[in-house]
């Protein structure tokens, strides 16, 4: 049954790919690889190449089909998505395969020469990404063990996750906003509609296997950080979000873990103030939304994860650990039952989030031509979402005291 099932499922893609194919523009088959942070960083990647080169049309190939649909279509060219496994067995079809991660890759026995003649944009995009592969060819073979390597490299080359990618192929960035379908049904829950809200996170890729009650860049004091933001701003509401491998944090107003599909977290990312998490992909998520972060970070590096623009708390002490042993996310590298580098003080982190939140409802509430210290001459145009999470705004670090 299985096999009879593939073959049904093949045969159908070959369909597509049929009815997909266009002599005026090349087709692409990119491989996905990763969680829903590198979906939406390869969507960015994808967007900005289209507005860079010849039109072009693509399929995406990965492991969670409607993910891929969901964050995909928002970027022009869009055909479909399939199973991962399905993409070896189509390549011939394709004119250029790629595949996406913290690096790319051109499935050089796999490529047309003709298109590449007739649109150079792309011959030049292939040509890029094949002379910078010797330079990762290690990593790209050791992937993912040797990530947390890469990275390094890549930081000092001025490069953070959010633009190695272009960097290797020479492309661009654009910005960081995405045009993510919402669904705003979940605003209409008691006590949300026109109620300033925080939302929180503290879960991690659903894919990966944990051993134990959380994973190991999990932040374990939210309790305590969400009991000093509410004392400091009653009038707050704060709203977990997440899936199941989320633990409900006590002191939330709202629990709405497992409770809300990926276009109704959205909404609320969308609509909140501001979000508090650890590094995951509701980060990624929250920046193509307009939403500023603060984030707490542990084993994955700060500087290679971290938007400019966020509130970004790095370890207090260790930390930077991500992909050092294969157990990376369930067990501490230096065999710590706690890690240590997840020990923030709560006060650091409630503090700069007190800030960050006063200061964006204050501008909220700014009468439309009031000129704050600093800005006579000028027009204050500017709106919370824009300028709160404009890169300038919080350009540093903060180190936990």
């Amino acid at each position: 049954m299985h096999h009879l099932r593939w073959r049904w499922r093949a045969r159908e893609v070959s369909k597509h790919i049929a009815l997909g194919s266009n002599p005026s523009r090349p087709y692409l088959s990119i491989k996905i690889t990763g969680g829903i942070g590198d979906y939406i960083l390869a969507a960015r990647f994808l967007r900005d190449l289209v507005a860079q080169i010849e039109p072009f049309t693509f399929d995406v190939y990965c492991n969670n089909i409607e993910t891929a649909h969901w964050i995909f279509t928002t970027v022009p060219g869009f055909q479909g998505a399939f199973s991962e496994f399905l993409f070896e067995h189509f390549l011939p079809q394709y004119d250029v395969s790629l595949w996406l991660n913290q690096f790319i890759v051109v499935y050089q026995e796999a490529l047309r020469r003709k298109p590449l003649r007739e649109f150079p944009k792309l011959g030049t995009l292939v040509q890029n990404i094949l002379r910078y592969r010797p330079r990762i060819e290690m990593f790209i073979a050791r992937h993912p063990n040797l990530d947390n390597f890469l990275a390094r490299k890549f930081v000092y080359s001025n490069w953070s996750r959010n633009e190695c990618v272009h960097g290797m192929a020479k492309i661009r960035k654009g910005p960081d906003m995405l045009p993510l379908e919402t669904d705003e049904s979940v605003l209409a829950e008691p006590g949300l509609v026109r109620q300033p809200y925080l939302t929180i996170h503290n879960g991690f890729d659903p894919d990966m296997v944990v051993v134990g009650p959380r994973a190991t860049k999990c932040y374990p004091h939210f309790e305590e950080v969400v009991r000093q933001i509410k004392a400091a701003l009653p009038d707050i509401t704060i709203i977990q979000i997440g899936t199941s491998t989320s633990t409900r944090i006590p002191g939330v107003d709202r629990d709405l873990i497992g409770r809300t599909t990926l276009r109704q977290a959205a909404a609320l990312l969308k609509e909140a103030v501001w979000h508090i998490d650890g590094e995951s992909g509701l980060v990624h998520m929250a920046r193509s939304l307009g939403t500023g972060a603060t984030v707490v970070f542990g084993p994955t590096p700060v500087d290679y994860f971290g938007y400019v623009g966020n509130i970004n708390i790095p370890p207090a002490t260790c930390g930077g650990c991500w992909w050092i042993t294969e157990t990376w996310m369930a067990l501490c590298p230096r065999g710590l039952t706690n890690p240590v580098c997840m020990e923030q003080p709560p006060s650091a982190i409630a503090e700069v989030t007190i800030a960050a939140v006063q200061a964006k409802l204050a501008m909220v509430n700014r009468p439309p031509h009031f000129a704050a210290p600093g800005e006579v001459g000028q027009v204050a145009t500017v709106t919370a979402v824009s300028a709160l999470n404009h890169p300038s705004f919080f350009s540093r670090d903060f180190k936990a005291a």
